[in-house]
């Protein structure tokens, strides 16, 4: 279907894409501060590249 938008657009739409990701305050730390995992850094990666149409 050439004359249809993108899947990516289909998905994410054509306007502005908000990514919430919610941290995680380690654990005995005298001051503790949100870290977020590998794999949620890795996720964001990509749903970025695909929304740039860069994927």
């Amino acid at each position: 279907m050439s004359s249809g938008p993108r899947p990516e657009r289909a998905m994410l739409g054509t306007g502005p894409l908000t990514v919430a990701a919610g941290g995680k305050f380690e654990a005995d730390k005298k001051d503790p501060y949100a870290v977020v995992s590998a794999e949620m850094l890795a996720a964001y990666e990509m749903l970025s590249n695909l929304a740039r149409g860069s994927a």
